[in-house]
């Protein structure tokens, strides 16, 4: 029962990373700072229009103000990683182990992957020596890395909405409410949850679909997996080892 959840959340959360993720070029979306969030948007197209004669280097017209940076809100942090990865994500003609890097790099940068491997360990991380704390946190992010970089070719043209934030006290950090739009079928509700570190970054700690979250559904089969073997973390990280050696 529960690897037949994991993988139907699994299938959800690549749907969902697809569409934060979009395609093609950098997208047009609402200022959230004056709405509340936004819909990811379509891509612009691309033009072969010349540079205007009035504009520096950089595209910016001269004389013209610079934009100022949006707030470090929770809900701009969620557009912004999602802006991020169309860029860098999906890029015509790159190979995938650049979509992987790429990827290692989005993910390291805007998840909390320490605070992630200690909640998914749960009572195993305390008792854990220093060397295998650091096998598993390494191998848990590269099958992340692994499994959901190659699957970006998916996407359909889902989109996701943000609609709001609400204070998560017990972390120091929010929860942002998004929809995720699935042309045809139903839509998915998506919270994301989020931590905010001393430098004020905020960093995904978890995704909650439709109710359920992928934390505890991860924490849920590595434990399960754990027990299976005595109690025996060694196990779980000789496991992880070996997904990432198949082809």
């Amino acid at each position: 029962m529960i690897m037949q959840r994991h993988h139907r959340l699994s299938a959800v959360m690549l749907v969902m990373l697809l569409a934060v993720c979009g395609g093609g070029a950098p997208s047009a979306q609402a200022d959230p700072a004056a709405s509340g969030g936004g819909a990811v948007a379509a891509p612009a197209p691309k033009t072969n229009k010349p540079a205007d004669k009035g504009a520096d280097k950089t595209g910016a017209a001269t004389g013209a103000p610079t934009k100022a940076p949006l707030p470090n809100t929770p809900e701009n942090f969620v557009n912004g990683l999602s802006q991020r990865a169309i860029s860098s994500l999906t890029a015509s003609g790159i190979s995938d182990a650049d979509r992987e890097a790429r990827f290692r790099e989005l993910f390291l940068s805007s998840f909390d992957d320490l605070t992630i491997a200690r909640f998914v360990l749960s009572s195993y991380w305390r008792v854990a020596t220093e060397a295998q704390r650091g096998a598993f946190r390494d191998l848990f992010r590269e099958v992340l890395v692994r499994t959901y970089a190659r699957r970006f070719a998916g996407y359909h043209g889902e989109t996701l909405t943000v609609q709001g934030s609400q204070p998560m006290p017990q972390v120091g950090g929010s929860v942002v409410r998004t929809v995720l739009n699935r042309n045809a079928e139903p839509a998915v509700e998506i919270d994301w949850r989020l931590s905010q570190g001393a430098d004020g970054q905020y960093r995904v700690i978890d995704l909650v679909v439709e109710g359920v979250s992928m934390s505890v559904t991860q924490r849920n089969e590595y434990l399960a997996l754990i027990q299976r073997n005595g109690g025996s973390l060694d196990a779980l990280i000789a496991e992880l080892q070996q997904r990432l050696d198949r082809p």
